[in-house]
């Protein structure tokens, strides 16, 4: 077996026998993958907390010959993004982007731009930007580079430049259908229909660098409309429900927790 170097984010870790843990890491070059790490849950253990979720680390890694599970060897802390762990509203939304990567990408399938894009993403977070806007543009820009997202540049049956004020967004056709094409019908159920404001920047963060999300200033009523697009699309695509940070924090809302 020879040894395997490589770099990845923990996007899981759990139980395994008695002294064992199962990981699921996304590697830069190796994709999503699961190893093995013997003796992680042991009292005295080599890992130390460099199997916890988001940790990004050096790892040395073996595999046999026609087994899927890799043996974690040993692993090194890179980047620990602790603060992650250390806020709820962090976690929610940082777990939410975990949980669309898993949904979406297959294992052994290794995209060097879906891990920058991942990793970016946890870095402004960690710096300070708006959990929930990342997570929206993380979501946006992974369907988009994954080759499932919606395409919003023109009506997808006729091929008109959508300019209109209300956009009618198909979950079944995968994009926007001008006024013409959708006849009226707004009420029907195959159809969500969204402000042109909210069309516009779902284009322009497919295309964007997480490092810009910033900049960008979405009122309330933008923010509420891009979150119930990319939760109904997420939803319809993977056949699962979309997890939503809000369904945890709103009960917590007006709580004083000492």
């Amino acid at each position: 077996m020879p040894l395997i170097k490589t770099r990845g984010i923990i996007l899981n870790s759990r139980p395994l026998g008695e002294i064992d843990r199962m990981v699921e890491i996304f590697s830069d070059d190796l994709g999503r993958i699961q190893g093995v790490a013997k003796g992680a849950r042991s009292f005295k253990n080599r890992f130390g907390g460099t199997l916890e979720p988001f940790t990004y680390c050096r790892l040395n890694l073996f595999k046999k010959t026609n087994v899927t599970l890799y043996r974690i060897e040993s692993a090194d802390i890179l980047e620990s993004f602790q603060k992650i762990r250390s806020d709820l509203t962090l976690l929610l939304h940082s777990s939410c982007m975990i949980d669309i990567l898993r949904k979406m990408i297959p294992f052994e399938d290794p995209s060097k731009t879906q891990f920058v894009l991942l990793y970016k993403s946890l870095e402004r977070i960690v710096a300070g930007d708006p959990a929930d806007k990342v997570l929206s543009y993380y979501q946006t820009r992974l369907l988009h580079i994954s080759g499932v997202g919606p395409r919003l540049d023109s009506c997808l049956k006729c091929n008109r430049s959508i300019k209109s004020r209300k956009v009618a967004i198909s979950l079944s056709e995968g994009g926007p259908l001008c006024a013409l094409c959708v006849r009226g019908d707004e009420g029907n159920q195959r159809y969500m229909v969204v402000t042109g404001g909210a069309v516009a920047v779902l284009r322009k963060w497919q295309s964007t660098d997480p490092y810009h999300v910033s900049r960008f200033v979405l009122a309330d009523n933008i923010k509420s409309e891009i979150r119930e697009v990319l939760d109904k699309y997420v939803s319809y695509i993977t056949g699962k429900r979309s997890m939503n940070p809000d369904r945890y924090l709103k009960p917590l809302q007006g709580l004083e927790i000492n």
